[in-house]
């Protein structure tokens, strides 16, 4: 059985083998409308555009409002 610490550890070494880099989350204040967004939002469209270069400005864009949309109340559908 693997612990949550244990695992986040795995998770974190994964991430980094990917070029990602953890960083604290008082760091990405300027980056967030609210300190409750959990979503850094010109991150996720430079991301967008990155892997999906021929699809068009407005398609991304909708593309990102459906997908940060909640659907529902259930955390784990949703996800």
């Amino acid at each position: 059985m693997i612990n949550e610490a244990e695992w986040e550890n795995t998770m974190l070494d994964w991430l980094g083998d990917l070029d990602w880099k953890s960083g604290v989350g008082s760091n990405f204040e300027s980056e967030r409308a609210s300190l409750s967004d959990l979503v850094l939002h010109d991150e996720f469209t430079q991301a967008l555009r990155r892997l999906n270069p021929s699809v068009p400005d407005q398609y991304l864009l909708q593309a990102k409002a459906d997908i940060l949309q909640a659907r529902s109340m259930d955390a784990v559908a949703e996800n």
